[in-house]
């Protein structure tokens, strides 16, 4: 089968980038031909050797606007190509499968914003003609499953609730340090209880409201860790890890992943912390709460900073329990979710 997977950007940055990986290796694995359509790849990205990779280029248009160029070119590449199954993780059209990572109408109404600039104006029209053409739209959570339906008007019959799918073999619950041990490698105090915030876009995140929920911990043997995006000029309990590779030691040295984003169609942080035995505490915006249950991690209905710090103190003695196989058990293994998405389109 020939396959064309395609994402604007390929970077190590996000959860959209481990999904396309970890679809490359899926059709690899399945003895697929598989090509990459994209516009950019980072420096230090290694592309399996034996994916193609067809690249767009619109280095010479003006950088807001290169997803509506990227967008027509792609739809026009798809209209001149054949391939038996075409899969995008981008605002595009004319692929049979479309992956609906959020919607930028959800975005904007959940931080009570209208459609006000061009490119608002831009990115909602790639996201309208990307939902009405493609046939099967595949969305991150129920949540996103409903913006689409709801504030696009499309119809709830071609629009699919399928998680993000998480690969064991990176993430996992068999650390074989202790927690304390790990704390040290990380620069971290292994007598302080550590609450892990993973983010690479810090204020959709949450990061504003920890730092002020750490103000009010200052004096509790708690510290927060950051790892993404690099801050400074930090309280003295709060750490800047960076970016990291080795995502699954953060988690199994955290006692706790906080999540209290503002907008958070799904959270992949969550199902990877999860994955690695570390429970979570996330805000109501996050699509992820889905998955949770009691054993497994706390809501926090508001976006205040004293409840946080109530929720962190609860959270930290709660009796959390998560199974070994909490992938396999929410359908999220990579053979689990290409199952559903291969068999609603009708590929074996």
């Amino acid at each position: 089968m020939r396959v064309a997977l395609i994402h604007m950007n390929l970077g190590l940055k996000g959860g959209l980038e481990t999904r396309l990986y970890n679809y490359m290796r899926y059709f690899i694995k399945r003895g697929d031909k598989v090509m990459v359509i994209t516009s950019k790849i980072a420096l230090g990205i290694e592309i399996p050797k034996e994916v193609d990779i067809m690249k767009i280029d619109v280095s010479s248009t003006p950088k807001p606007l290169r997803p509506w160029v990227f967008a027509n070119k792609v739809e026009e590449l798809m209209q001149t190509t054949k391939f038996d199954f075409s899969l995008s993780l981008a605002r595009t059209s004319s692929q049979k499968v479309l992956i609906a990572p959020n919607t930028h109408k959800g975005y904007l109404q959940t931080l009570n914003k209208r459609l006000n600039s061009p490119i608002d104006w831009m990115t909602n029209k790639l996201d309208q003609k990307a939902f009405y053409s493609t046939p099967h739209i595949f969305a991150c959570s129920e949540m996103v499953r409903q913006e689409v339906i709801d504030l696009y008007n499309i119809d709830g019959n071609k629009v699919h609730t399928l998680y993000p799918p998480i690969n064991p073999f990176d993430f996992n619950p068999n650390a074989i340090q202790s927690k304390s041990t790990l704390k040290r490698e990380l620069g971290l105090d292994p007598d302080k209880k550590t609450l892990l915030l993973v983010s690479t876009s810090h204020n959709r995140k949450g990061l504003p409201l920890m730092l002020q929920v750490m103000q009010q911990l200052q004096r509790q043997p708690i510290q927060l860790a950051i790892a993404g995006t690099p801050q400074h000029n930090l309280p003295d309990n709060v750490v800047s890890l960076g970016f990291h590779t080795n995502m699954k030691k953060l988690y199994w040295a955290a006692d706790l992943l906080v999540h209290p984003a503002v907008y958070e169609p799904f959270g992949q942080a969550v199902a990877e912390a999860l994955a690695c035995g570390c429970p979570v505490l996330v805000s109501d915006k996050t699509g992820a709460k889905e998955i949770l249950n009691t054993l497994l991690g706390l809501v926090v209905p508001h976006l205040q900073p004293e409840l946080w710090a109530k929720a962190i103190e609860k959270a930290l003695s709660h009796p959390f329990s998560i199974p070994e196989d909490i992938l396999l058990q929410k359908g999220m293994t990579l053979e689990q979710h290409m199952d559903v998405m291969l068999g609603t389109v009708g590929i074996s």
